[in-house]
């Protein structure tokens, strides 16, 4: 028998004359066969996975059993096995299927399974850095590993590179950034490589506002925002290492303190201390007036001014002014700075002369060819005389003439 089936043998039985007579069987002839045969989900992978194994096999006969074997050492006798390839390799796969009559069949595939080789990457770099600090990345090819022809990076930060070794990049926001690497082969097979990096926040340094303090005078200085501080002037202040240090500055200078936090970031930032230096109070000498005229007052040196007695003076919170004294007076001045750090004081003497009187007499009469006195009289402080008019005088300068 040739074919597998069900068949029934008879005989045909010839007499002499040609006469027949088919004699039939009782019993039933029965021909089993098994092909066996499979599928596979994947003829290729990369480094190693799972294959499931499909079942083919064709029988008219119950199966009895399955013997798988998978080409890398491993049996399995499940009708449709999922194996696990470990290693890089071709693999040749057979399946052999027993009848429960004892018919087998074995159906070899040569070649089936190839598991190529995986190129093994690793990303070399800082695993935490702070806030705006640059970081470059380099991919370190593993001993053993295929020899990669593509690398494709994503950087976390919106970027990507197509290099080996990545240029320093710039994380300006603190965050978490997975930075990742898929390193590709000639066979196609590719592996990836994944750093989380942490970017540390800066601290909010703030070093206070500025101010003004008087020449000779401390002023405390008050950062924060930090957990640990560094100033960069020590000659003038208190402790260089302290969060509120007492500053003495001399002359207008400016204090920058460094603060860390705890992820050992930093950041910086400055106050100005402007020193108001002490000042000299000048003004220009005084004058001598007559009763009822203006002199000018002047001084300088000082950002604020206040003259006294301010009766007669007619600005007397101006550096110039002018005043109007009726008698002779010492004006005294005060300066002050902006800041009310010092003071200052000096005297304007001003001598007023009252306006001296005159009287040349009682009109006359003079007949022509004739003679008279003119007597003049005047307040003491009148030192000499000037007569003015028409005709000869024996004296115009003197008081009687």
């Amino acid at each position: 028998y040739v074919n597998a089936g069900d068949f029934v043998p008879k005989i045909i039985l010839t007499d002499a004359a040609g006469c027949t007579v088919p004699i039939v069987g009782d019993d039933t002839i029965r021909v089993y066969q098994v092909t066996a045969d499979f599928e596979t989900s994947v003829h290729r992978l990369c480094k190693e996975g799972y294959v499931q194994f499909t079942n083919k096999t064709i029988s008219n006969d119950l199966i009895a059993s399955y013997n798988w074997n998978f080409g890398d050492g491993s049996t399995a006798n499940a009708k449709d096995p999922l194996h696990f390839y470990k290693q890089a390799g071709i693999y040749t796969v057979s399946l052999t299927a027993v009848t429960q009559n004892g018919c087998s069949h074995t159906v070899i595939m040569k070649d089936t399974i190839t598991v190529l080789p995986t190129p093994s990457v690793a990303i070399n770099g800082n695993n935490n850095v702070c806030a705006g600090t640059s970081i470059g990345f380099n991919a370190i090819v593993n001993a053993g590993s295929e020899p990669v022809v593509s690398w494709q990076w994503n950087l976390g930060n919106g970027k990507t590179n197509n290099t080996q070794n990545v240029l320093p990049q710039n994380y300006a926001i603190a965050g978490n950034y997975p930075v990742t690497l898929i390193a590709t082969a000639l066979n196609g097979c590719s592996d990836t490589a994944i750093k989380n990096l942490v970017v540390n926040p800066l601290p909010l340094v703030n070093a206070g506002q500025d101010e003004w303090v008087c020449y000779g005078n401390k002023t405390q200085l008050n950062a924060s925002g930090a957990d640990r501080y560094e100033w960069n002037i020590s000659g003038s202040l208190s402790c260089i290492t302290c969060q509120n240090p007492s500053a003495t500055p001399n002359l207008a200078t400016t204090y920058v303190v460094t603060g860390y936090n705890q992820f050992g970031c930093s950041n910086k930032d400055s106050v100005l201390l402007s020193v108001q230096q002490p000042f000299n109070l000048t003004v220009e000498a005084g004058d001598t007036i007559c009763r009822g005229k203006q002199v000018k007052l002047i001084a300088g040196g000082a950002d604020l001014y206040t003259w006294y007695p301010s009766t007669d003076v007619q600005h007397p919170t101006n550096a110039n002014t002018m005043a109007t004294p009726q008698t002779t007076t010492t004006y005294h001045v005060v300066g002050k700075d902006v800041h009310n750090c010092f003071s200052d004081t000096a005297d304007v003497f001003i001598k007023v002369w009252p306006i001296p009187t005159v009287n040349a007499g009682a009109d006359q009469t003079l007949v022509v060819g004739g003679s008279l006195q003119l007597k003049a009289t005047s307040s003491t402080d009148v030192t000499s005389w000037q007569w003015i008019g028409a005709g000869a005088m024996s004296c115009t300068t003197c008081a009687t003439t």
